[in-house]
């Protein structure tokens, strides 16, 4: 009975797929174990509801929450005084915070913004529906402090386009220069524009972000 032999190998083409194979591991290693660019465990974003963006780090364990105020005034808080002052500022006064919102809600786009924009803005109970967020808050996870909890309170200034025209920090705990790393991305936020009579309108909206730590662990 005759025997099948199998064709030989070329010596050259054997070293070339030995070569080939020793390549696509060292290239799976170097890609975190999926050896195709981009499959990899992607870094987590800065978005606040869980999107992903590339150029914003998170903070490994970071349970984030947000929640917009639905109303002025509804919390009595101080407004944000310097960040080289390690002590927050006591609260103010009902009346006081509305008559500072008054004043605020009337002042301009930071410099640089569209000059069609506008330079009145509703506060968020003159409003139908206050502003909110088409995909997610933008904020920079990886400039947060590494303590159990921080929390921070804006205010936000949206125009009938839904673009953020201006964003004032309120209160940041614990104080420090982190908050306005975190908060850098923020303007870039799409939104959706406050509606008033089926009509977009220029708004104000309070939002608190909070980053609770010590639950993730």
């Amino acid at each position: 009975m005759s025997h099948l032999r199998s064709p030989a190998i070329p010596r050259g083409l054997w070293l070339a797929g030995v070569a080939a194979l020793v390549l696509h591991g060292v290239g799976t290693w170097a890609l975190g174990g999926s050896g195709w660019a981009g499959r990899g465990d992607a870094p987590q974003g800065g978005v606040v509801d869980g999107r992903q963006m590339s150029h914003h780090r998170s903070v490994p364990g970071t349970a984030l929450q947000v929640r917009l105020q639905g109303t002025r005034g509804q919390e009595p808080v101080a407004p944000w005084v310097s960040q080289a002052s390690a002590r927050p500022s006591p609260p103010t006064s009902a009346q006081h915070l509305a008559s500072m919102d008054a004043d605020l809600d009337q002042a301009p786009p930071a410099a640089g913004g569209d000059a069609s924009l506008a330079t009145s803005y509703l506060s968020a109970e003159s409003v139908d529906q206050g502003p909110a967020p088409d995909l997610g808050w933008l904020i920079d996870e990886a400039a947060l402090p590494q303590v159990p909890r921080v929390r921070l309170l804006l205010r936000l200034w949206v125009s009938e386009r839904g673009r953020i025209d201006r964003v004032m920090l309120m209160e940041a705990d614990p104080p420090g220069p982190w908050a306005d790393r975190a908060i850098e991305p923020l303007p870039d936020t799409l939104m959706r524009p406050a509606q008033r009579g089926g009509k977009a309108v220029p708004a104000t909206a309070v939002v608190e972000i909070t980053a609770d730590l010590e639950s993730m662990r």
